[in-house]
């Protein structure tokens, strides 16, 4: 294949496994018609369908929220924003997917950057901080950042042996 016929944005990665909203064609189409995914260990590419009942306008993030793939969608660009999660419950399925909470009005909130391990909500705000928002308690906790003041995104990693060769942003330990 000498070009690659889809444009992949806001995406992700899990298991080994790279996932981003796509569209075919160029970086011109508006909003995504789909999720690709490509298996890094078989080398396969699969189309995964968004749920059909979603608007997908304004900011998005794709994510992974309890081990589920997950999208946040905020539907308008108003200063008083208002998040919708959606889950795919079985990978794969577009039957699947489930509309899991609606979050908002939250004032001063610029956009979804990532899911924390437990569910919660890392939101860029717009002093250039980061704020960790959790769902069931309707919180909002304020984590203070060591380093650059602006967050565009948040790097997860789990414990190995491998060292890693350089810190992007230091958060203190999260519970």
């Amino acid at each position: 294949m000498d070009v690659f016929p889809w444009f992949g944005y806001y995406s992700t990665y899990k298991d080994g496994v790279s996932y981003c909203l796509a569209a075919e064609g160029s970086y011109l189409v508006s909003d995504p018609e789909c999720i690709l995914s490509f298996d890094m260990d078989n080398e396969v590419f699969e189309k995964l369908a968004l749920p059909s009942n979603m608007e997908m306008s304004g900011f998005s993030l794709l994510d992974f929220m309890n081990g589920n793939l997950s999208l946040v969608l905020c539907p308008d660009e108003d200063m008083e924003k208002c998040f919708d999660i959606w889950v795919m419950t079985q990978h794969g399925v577009k039957e699947s997917w489930v509309k899991q909470v609606s979050i908002g009005p939250l004032s001063g909130v610029e956009r979804p950057v990532a899911f924390s391990k437990n569910g919660g909500l890392f939101l860029a705000i717009k002093k250039g901080q980061l704020v960790l928002y959790d769902a069931p308690t309707k919180q909002l906790r304020n984590l203070p950042l060591l380093g650059y003041a602006y967050p565009s995104q948040v790097i997860k990693y789990e414990e190995s042996l491998w060292l890693a060769n350089c810190i992007v942003i230091l958060l203190p330990q999260l519970t």
